[in-house]
């Protein structure tokens, strides 16, 4: 979709960098520097239009990381105001750099699945986008850890990467997934009770299509409540029988 990188950025950019921006761009605008706004503004943009008009990779933001240096310069130039400005300005622009630090260090250490308030934060970017976006199979370890301090010792597993669980000595039963191999003497029939383990990228049904199960295999957890989330990847349902 031609939308889908201009609201990749605008979910997972932060909101003091969006703001900042914004004003930075106001000041440059006033300047009337052309030299430097072309600088500023034409590779990103450029950048953009070659992925938002040509290309067909709707995959994930990573595409865009090159036009955020650029994003950068361009909220720097409102930091003047820190200096040269009405009071109000000065407060305004300090809370916006206090808000971004908070920002960062509250997502520690899942930088990976960050997505900003305007749609209910980390917790709730599943709903938007998966894949690179979110998940790339990094909470396996997290996984484990949390099965470990609840006495946990096997679990019902459906996982989105490429890392043999049994890396981590992980116990599971498999669950449709995607490139998660599947044992020879397996069957399964869902929707199922039990313990579950489920990466997002899965949940959301995106590459279940191309095993045959169709997008909506998960859709009997999609009402569900999760009773936790490990790195905001991989969600846990425990369902005492089957919806």
């Amino acid at each position: 979709w031609w939308y889908y990188y201009p609201v990749a950025a605008l979910i997972k950019t932060p909101l003091p960098t969006l703001i900042l921006a914004g004003l930075g761009l106001a000041r440059l605008i006033r300047r009337s520097d052309r030299l430097e706004l072309g600088f500023l503004l034409l590779p990103p943009l450029l950048l953009s239009a070659v992925f938002i008009v040509i290309g067909s990779k709707n995959i994930g933001l990573r595409y865009l990381l090159p036009a955020y240096p650029f994003l950068f310069l361009v909220a720097a130039t409102a930091l003047p105001s820190l200096t040269s400005a009405a009071a109000w300005r000065k407060y305004l622009v300090g809370l916006l750099c206090l808000w971004y630090i908070v920002g960062a260090a509250r997502i520690h250490p899942h930088h990976l699945a960050y997505f900003n308030e305007a749609v209910g934060g980390p917790q709730n970017g599943y709903r938007y986008l998966v894949d690179s976006n979110l998940d790339w199979g990094q909470d396996l370890k997290g996984l484990k850890k949390y099965m470990d301090e609840r006495g946990i010792t096997r679990i019902k597993l459906s996982y989105f990467g490429t890392v043999d669980p049994a890396l981590y000595d992980l116990d599971y039963d498999w669950l449709p997934s995607y490139m998660l191999h599947r044992p020879s003497d397996t069957e399964v029939i869902l929707p199922t009770a039990g313990l579950i383990a489920i990466s997002a990228t899965n949940l959301t049904g995106v590459y279940m299509d191309m095993y045959g199960y169709g997008k909506t295999l998960y859709e009997w957890l999609w009402q569900r409540q999760p009773i936790a989330q490990i790195g905001y990847s991989i969600f846990i349902y425990d369902l005492p029988q089957p919806p």
